[in-house]
């Protein structure tokens, strides 16, 4: 796996963490 692509996962993953988190805090 290039670097590239696995600076865009983490990338995506912490995006998607943080919504998953605002979502959350919205919801309860």
């Amino acid at each position: 796996m290039s670097p590239e692509s696995l600076s865009w996962y983490f990338e995506f993953e912490i995006m998607d963490l943080a919504v998953a988190r605002l979502h959350a805090a919205l919801v309860h």
